[in-house]
């Protein structure tokens, strides 16, 4: 649902959406001098989309939709992953009690498209009825009571730019992203093993780059059965770096990603004779998904599934005839964690 700040019956608003964007058509390029400036990610409406569904919402010709006016907008992530439209809308010339500012918010960015449709129009529509009480010396053009700081010149390209979506991620889009994990590893140690992850990320749009560290805490490998005063402790402690591209940016967001990792396996008897303790390498290219949710407080609960594929097969033997374990071929394993953001720009 998307919260607009004017106030605007939520039946009215639901019937005149459904009953005019079903015969949305192409912008014509006097509509779209009506925005100067458009600002938001990828995935996001551009100017175009806007104005389409501004013309079929508005039905009359542009030429019919009062003094001339324009729009500023910019779409940017806001705390707890939902979406923030900023809107500025002013008559020319611009002065101070001209122009109305408005922020919409909704937890989809391409819900935002038809918002701002109606948002615009609306503003269209009370502007144009203060204009005629100002011109008949029966009111004034009220100002919009909720503050917003004004764009910055650059951000207005000349009008036949509008259509072009702005270079770059939009505010918010490049951010901080910190976070713990539990982690359940099927077979790199002995056997099933529950240790803990760490990691750090920055995340550019849809691509994000980071490094992690590992550990998977001794799990104990029974060298013969009943004889439990001989054993052997395996664990890994190691570190990596992982690129991950989001493939889907919803309530729920979706990675896929790839990586390597380094590390060092440690091998630990005891009750044994003729033995040592051992320290191997541990080297694994890994690939998987991740599943995140948005909480408030710009956290996130994330859920990771990898497979990992180690490059060295150690056996470790004990009594010259008693393998203890392997490294396996492959490894499945998986992550539930808490994650936080920081926006840098």
């Amino acid at each position: 649902m998307v919260a607009v700040s004017w106030s605007v019956p939520i039946a009215c608003v639901a019937g005149l959406l459904g009953a005019s964007l079903s015969t949305a058509s192409q912008a014509d390029a006097s509509v779209l001098s009506l925005i100067t400036a458009w600002d938001a990610p990828e995935q996001c409406p551009s100017a175009s989309d806007v104005m389409a569904r501004l013309e079929a919402l508005r039905g009359a010709s542009p030429s019919e939709w009062g003094p001339e006016r324009e729009v500023r907008g910019r779409i940017s992530r806001g705390a707890g992953g939902a979406w923030l439209l900023e809107l500025e809308i002013r008559q020319r010339p611009a002065l101070p009690s001209r122009v109305r500012r408005r922020t919409l918010e909704a937890p989809r960015c391409d819900e935002l498209g038809e918002a701002a449709a109606l948002a615009i129009s609306i503003a269209l529509d009370s502007s144009s009825v203060a204009d005629a009480e100002v011109a008949e010396g029966t009111g004034a053009y009220a100002p919009a009571s909720l503050p917003m700081p004004p764009f910055a010149e650059q951000d207005a390209p000349p009008p036949r730019d509008a259509t072009r979506r702005m270079d770059g991620p939009a505010r918010h889009d490049r951010e901080v992203v910190l976070g713990a994990a539990a982690a359940l590893d099927t077979a790199s140690v002995a056997g099933p093993a529950i240790g803990l992850s760490i990691e750090g990320k920055v995340q550019i749009g849809a691509v994000g780059i980071g490094a992690y560290g590992l550990w998977l805490p001794a799990q104990r490998e029974v060298v013969r059965r009943g004889t439990s005063g001989q054993y052997v402790d395996f664990s890994l402690l190691g570190g990596g770096v992982r690129g991950c591209y989001r493939v889907l940016d919803r309530a729920v967001r979706i990675d896929g990603c790839a990586g390597f990792e380094a590390g060092a396996v440690d091998a630990a008897p005891h009750g044994l004779t003729n033995t040592r303790e051992a320290r191997d390498t541990w080297l694994a290219p890994h690939a998987g998904a991740a599943l995140s949710w948005s909480l408030p407080a710009s956290l996130a609960i994330e859920s990771r599934f990898d497979g990992v594929f180690p490059l060295g097969r150690d056996s470790y033997v004990v009594d010259t005839e008693v393998t203890v374990h392997e490294t396996p071929r492959a490894v499945a394993r998986f992550f539930l964690g808490l994650q936080g953001s920081w926006g840098l720009f």
